[in-house]
């Protein structure tokens, strides 16, 4: 069997942790001294490994007896500053989340700090959790791509993004796989600084928080849906809007509102920016 991102811990500096270790069942790993050590990691085939500590008077002893089937994975929690997504070491647990059974949480390990999170080939998640709670700001970038479908898994939470607090922006692609939903507290903004792909799919708007347009959106008979909180932005849309409750402000553009009036399967390309063609979704909501 194959033990990978194994560690060995122990009470003395001598431990360690390795990205793998080929073990049969009952072979034996001896360390010098009584280090009170022992195994964990994974076995290919998604078995956890199990080991018996043994000290004969010299050595510790570590024995190792196979595996049994965990619960599987589907939270893991972003652990450095800036790094790259697709290292294993940068989650807890051992990841990267790249599944729509997955969720990735960016929480507190950047303190108070701006860091970039990147990833230079396209990525797939349920969902992505901004928990960040000490005013510090996730850019998530690179020239890949961040892909939301919902999985099929039990207890995941909805599709999308949500922002408990702290204000953080996607500088990558981003794309709709499923429905999907940004939700936002009061005090938060979640920037789209490069393109939005809905992919035919509705991005619902829920929270108070301000959700910030500043590029494309490529819609192939898309929606974004506000059922709360503002939408802002500067980018080019196309694609239908719906005003269910939140507010829309728009950006810096200075295009006029046009009287055009999307068709739900058709595409309307408004170059006016993102002012004109929320204006147009508002006067079609009232």
């Amino acid at each position: 069997m194959v033990i990978s991102g194994f560690r060995i811990r122990g009470t003395l500096p001598c431990c360690t942790t390795k990205s793998s270790l080929t073990l049969n069942d009952n072979s034996k790993v001896i360390l010098r001294g009584n280090q009170l050590a022992k195994i964990e990691g994974y076995i290919t085939g998604g078995l956890i490994f199990n080991s018996l500590v043994e000290f004969d008077g010299a050595n510790t002893i570590i024995t190792a007896l196979g595996g049994t089937v965990p619960e599987p994975d589907n939270d893991f929690i972003w652990n450095t500053t800036s790094g790259d997504w697709n290292e294993p070491a940068h989650w807890n647990p051992l990841g990267p989340p790249g599944t729509s059974s997955h969720t990735a949480t960016f929480g507190n390990s950047i303190g108070s700090g701006a860091e970039t999170v990147f990833t230079n080939t396209a990525v797939t998640v349920n969902s992505i959790a901004f928990a960040n709670t000490m005013n510090g700001t996730y850019a998530i970038g690179g020239v890949g791509s961040v892909n939301l479908e919902r999985g099929t898994s039990v207890n995941l939470p909805v599709t999308g993004v949500s922002i408990s607090a702290g204000n953080h922006q996607f500088q990558i692609n981003v794309a709709l796989q499923d429905n999907a939903t940004a939700s936002m507290a009061s005090v938060s903004t979640l920037k789209f600084n490069n393109r939005l792909f809905l992919n035919g799919h509705t991005l619902s708007k829920a929270g108070p928080g301000t959700i910030a347009i500043n590029n494309d959106i490529v819609s192939g008979g898309g929606t974004v849906d506000i059922l709360q909180g503002t939408v802002t932005g500067v980018g080019t849309i196309g694609g239908d809007l719906n005003n269910n409750g939140g507010t829309i402000s728009p950006g810096s553009s200075s295009g006029q509102a046009t009287s055009l009036v999307p068709e739900p399967a058709s595409w309307v390309m408004l170059g006016l920016g993102l002012f004109g063609w929320l204006a147009m979704s508002k006067r079609r909501v009232q």
